[in-house]
């Protein structure tokens, strides 16, 4: 549909008669009027019509019906697989509506942690792989584009079975939710505990499969990714404890449920964290407990990624106590 991309780095940008932000946050050259912006960060300007969780889905819609106008050229600033996805969908329109759920699904296993079906598994796993095998610095962000775009067609005609530098991530993905169905405690609607043998690892933002997690948080989202989820461990002398919001709450998410306590600051997808129920539980409970106080999709807890909100590396508070003080929060 769109006849030209650009990402910042890449040479002289394109003259263009009215361009598509796709993603990300639009620069100094947005045409208020003019051009258009197809983005769940916050601050967006995407029109209602369109907005989504993922901003693949936004320019799907976008594809789907688009404003009349003379949309010449599709912006990116950055690299993530929701970002190489949305200009997928507007630059190769018509195989991106063939595979929109296989987009889609990939997109929210990139930006939120998300479980989908296995082929966006393969989708995901294969482009993270060969993003994270391609540092943009030494080829620059166009041809890295260019390239990925090239594994994204190669990736949805693939036999799922025959993409083996997926394989590893995928296969423990399945063992994952095996274990995560076994485990899973569910106490309300929005709530649910998961008695581990250990913490994991929290993974960063745009991270692969990981083939060494017991559980990981894709499997857990399988079944609760509405649900804000507590974890707990045995540690000597007691246990260690980490609560997780969902995976897509810092950004604009409009097909999902608000979990409560953020106020967004107005800083590009930043947010203070304060949920006044949750202080309350927390007081009730003796202990270190870090808590996060600002965020983004990078920092939650002090000492932690996102989504992680509250931990504590070890309490003599039993899980049952635990878990009916802070499911009782929510």
């Amino acid at each position: 549909m769109i006849p030209c991309f650009y990402v910042p780095g890449g040479g002289d940008r394109p003259a263009s008669r009215q361009t598509i932000y796709a993603d990300g946050s639009a620069d100094e050259h947005f045409r208020e009027g003019v051009d258009l912006e197809l983005s769940h960060w916050l601050p967006n300007r995407t029109p209602i019509p369109y907005k989504a969780d993922t901003s693949t889905e936004i320019c799907l819609r976008f594809v789907d019906a688009p404003l009349p106008g003379d949309w010449d050229l599709a912006v990116n600033n950055h690299l993530d697989v929701d970002g190489v996805l949305s200009v997928y969908a507007l630059v190769h329109s018509d195989r991106a509506l063939a595979h929109r759920d296989t987009l889609i699904g990939a997109a929210r296993m990139g930006d939120f942690w998300d479980w989908a079906p296995l082929p966006a598994q393969v989708l995901f796993q294969g482009l993270v792989n060969f993003q994270h095998a391609h540092p943009w610095g030494s080829i620059g962000l166009m041809d890295l584009y260019t390239r990925c775009f090239t594994r994204i067609n190669q990736l949805l005609a693939a036999d799922p079975e025959a993409v083996p530098d997926a394989r590893p991530g995928i296969d423990a993905l399945a063992r994952g939710c095996e274990r995560a169905a076994a485990l899973r405690k569910p106490i309300h609607d929005r709530f649910v505990h998961y008695p581990l043998e250990r913490l994991e690892p929290v993974p960063d933002f745009n991270a692969p499969l990981d083939p060494t997690l017991a559980v990981p948080v894709q499997a857990r989202n399988r079944y609760d990714r509405e649900r804000i989820q507590l974890l707990s461990a045995p540690v000597a002398g007691g246990w260690a404890y980490e609560l997780w919001y969902p995976g897509y709450r810092w950004a604009e998410t409009p097909d999902s449920w608000a979990a409560p306590g953020f106020t967004f600051t107005g800083s590009t997808n930043g947010y203070r964290y304060d949920h006044a129920p949750l202080e309350v539980a927390v007081a009730a409970l003796d202990g270190t407990w870090h808590r996060a106080e600002e965020l983004t999709p990078f920092k939650a807890a002090p000492g932690r990624n996102y989504p992680v909100i509250l931990y504590n590396e070890g309490t003599a508070h039993p899980p049952d106590e635990v878990v009916a003080i802070l499911a009782a929060a929510f």
